[in-house]
């Protein structure tokens, strides 16, 4: 359970960066909720946040039914 958290975490990650940086959107900062500038540290947009969400379930249904 452990292992699969983990890589549910970094997956999310990994695909909420990349998705981030298609486009341009206006990002907030985690922590204060404040506008800031893409690709900051801490930033996350709406369409980053919806892909990190996607990634984590469809690795947990692979598992699931694997």
């Amino acid at each position: 359970m452990l292992y699969l958290s983990t890589l549910f975490a970094v997956c999310a990650d990994t695909y909420a960066t990349a998705i981030g940086t298609w486009k341009q959107r206006r990002t907030y900062n985690v922590l204060n909720f404040k506008i800031v500038a893409q690709g900051v540290s801490g930033s996350v947009s709406l369409v980053d946040t919806l892909g990190a969400v996607l990634c984590s379930v469809a690795i947990f249904l692979a598992d699931f039914f694997n």
